[in-house]
């Protein structure tokens, strides 16, 4: 159903699975400022209008014209990378009336390379991630793990926040932006992403037309996350409720043979119904409306955050110190473990469903050199053991806490 053939050119995906076909191109450079603000005004600005079709209009039309093509761009952290994605999905030849391919592969590196630099253009794309900035910094849960990644995170990736930096962008003129966009795409080669039914001959002049004069950079990613100090803070905000995060080393890389058995313990922990968290916080002793566990993948970093009454702060915190020492000491049971497992499987199986979530898989996992099998993910999940879980949850250490204060 999927054949996956890697080259220097880029990574395809031959299936018949879907009537869409994807081009996706992705830039990466150092996670740093300013270059994580200005490649996330990029996102908007790519996406709006370029100098061959310099309006809305003029955009709409042509995306209207090659079959309801659409184009979309997003920023994402990887570690010690950031990623500047410009993807186009459109609908495969075979079910259209007259071959497009080529013109929406012409599209694509015309508003990649091309885009419509104008003080308006510009903006409008500070005011709209402004906006986003600011609804981000609105939310305690976001809050919250920004202000603990912060915290402990200095002179690291933790430090800076994918979406970008409202200082920074405070200070970002138009000409800053233009010199990062030729930056990127003169001397940057980009990894290009193919994923639908399409021949060779096909696949072929998409890298051809997508072509990038920059450098294949091998730049670093993953990282296991070390703590110079411990962290601990409270704001206070305007808010109902209180809010908890709190981030914990795991000393696992993703590229780390304990990273599977890591993620299955994550899931035991915090990310089922009954996952030892909901059970003994929230259905127990009702302290909570919803606690949960997380990762940073990339950076090697768990989090737990929950939504509490300030006043039962302590109690919270040694219910979750106590869910985490059943884990060092192998008290849980062998049926909670194999629910997490299944679990894992069945999100990694349904990446075949959705076209973005499976090239983001094949993504992250070239661009780290691991294995871009399915398969074998899969396969590594299933032997995990319990001595597995003991062995990566002693491993575990609590590096910063953030406490959100609500009003109440």
């Amino acid at each position: 159903m999927f054949k996956i053939q890697s080259s220097v050119n880029g990574l395809s995906v031959f299936t018949d699975k879907f009537k869409d076909l994807i081009v996706s191109v992705r830039f990466s450079y150092p996670n740093i400022e300013p270059y994580v603000t200005l490649s996330n005004l990029l996102t908007y600005i790519i996406t709006d209008r370029s100098e061959k079709y310099p309006t809305k209009q003029d955009m709409s039309l042509k995306m209207d014209e090659l079959f309801g093509l659409s184009l979309n761009a997003k920023t994402s952290s990887l570690g010690y990378a950031h990623t500047l994605e410009i993807r186009i999905k459109t609908l495969n030849e075979r079910y259209t009336d007259f071959p497009h391919l080529k013109a929406s592969t012409e599209f694509l590196f015309s508003s990649i390379k091309y885009p419509l630099f104008n003080e308006i253009t510009f903006n409008e794309a500070k005011i709209n991630l402004e906006s986003t900035l600011k609804r981000i910094q609105d939310k305690p849960s976001y809050l919250g793990l920004l202000k603990a990644c912060e915290g402990i995170g200095k002179d690291t990736p933790l430090q800076t926040f994918s979406q970008g930096n409202l200082d920074v962008l405070k200070e970002v003129q138009l000409e800053d932006l233009v010199n990062f966009h030729n930056k990127i795409v003169n001397e940057i080669k980009p990894d290009i992403l193919i994923m639908g039914d399409i021949d060779s001959k096909s696949r072929r002049n998409i890298y051809s037309i997508l072509d990038f004069k920059g450098e294949l950079i091998n730049q670093k990613t993953c990282y296991k996350f070390e703590a110079k100090h411990y962290f601990r803070s409270t704001i206070q905000k305007n808010v109902d409720q209180s809010t908890l995060t709190q981030l914990y080393t795991t000393n696992v890389e993703y590229s780390d043979s304990n990273y599977f058995a890591l993620r299955v313990l994550i899931i035991m922990l915090g990310q089922l119904p009954n996952s030892l968290l909901f059970q003994e916080v929230r259905e127990k002793r009702s302290l909570c409306y919803s606690i949960s566990a997380g990762s940073f993948n990339f950076d090697g970093i768990m989090t737990i955050q929950t939504g509490i009454e300030y006043s039962k702060k302590e109690l919270v915190e040694t219910l979750i110190e106590e869910q985490i020492i059943k884990l060092k000491k192998g008290q849980f049971s062998l049926k909670l473990m194999q629910i997490a497992k299944k679990m894992f499987v069945n999100g990694l199986e349904s990446l075949e469903d959705d076209q973005n979530a499976y090239l983001g898989f094949l993504f992250q996992r070239s661009i780290t050199g691991n294995d871009i099998n399915l398969k074998e993910s899969i396969n590594r999940i299933k032997k995990v053991n319990k001595d597995d879980i003991i062995r990566v949850a002693n491993q575990i250490v609590l590096v910063s806490e953030l406490m959100i204060r609500g009003k109440n």
